[in-house]
């Protein structure tokens, strides 16, 4: 042990100090090192980054779009009380309930443009054709069935209800498209 002692003192006075180019080039390593180290943190930080706002943008566009599903699937359930109320010759229920489909719709139609702000890219552009579906129906019910409903149920009811009916029937089958563009946001 003795020796090995004395062997690292003479060791220690007889070695040369490291050269200027011997640090700089020690240095020069070092930082190498380091910046491969940060360059590679930093590019694991902006994917993990980017795929939380990616998460939280998916999340809340299917929070906002859960409400216009919601308003769409009570519009149409509307439309479907309204047909109902055609078939059993009650004016007053089929009136309301085509009222309140037409009012839902119109809500849809503003919820839908609450969601097109918030989305993003081709996101926006299917909210903007599925905002024009739905526009397209509320426009169609306001001009082919709202105020066609006649107030009294007589003896001609059923050829009077019949168009304003088949109108109702189709616009309802038409909503499965828009369902099934709505999921798959």
């Amino acid at each position: 042990v003795t020796i090995m002692i004395v062997w690292y003192i003479i060791k220690f006075f007889m070695a040369a100090p490291p050269t200027k180019e011997e640090k700089a080039a020690a240095l020069q390593a070092q930082r190498g090192a380091w910046n491969e180290v940060i360059t590679e943190a930093g590019k694991k930080s902006k994917v993990r980054r980017e795929e939380k706002e990616l998460k939280e943008y998916e999340k809340g566009l299917q929070n906002r779009a859960s409400a216009v599903i919601d308003n769409l699937k009570d519009a149409f359930d509307a439309s479907a009380d309204a047909i109902h109320a055609l078939d059993r010759k009650n004016p007053a229920d089929a009136i309301k309930d085509v009222d309140k489909f037409e009012m839902l719709l119109k809500r849809t139609w503003r919820n839908l443009r609450t969601l097109q702000s918030y989305a993003k890219g081709e996101d926006r552009q299917k909210i903007e054709h599925i905002r024009a579906q739905v526009d397209a129906v509320h426009v169609f019910i306001i001009d082919k069935v709202k105020g066609k409903i006649p107030r009294k149920a007589d003896a001609n009811w059923n050829t009077a209800i019949d168009s304003i009916r088949k109108e109702l029937v189709n616009q309802r089958g038409s909503s499965g498209a828009i369902f099934k563009e709505l999921k798959a946001l």
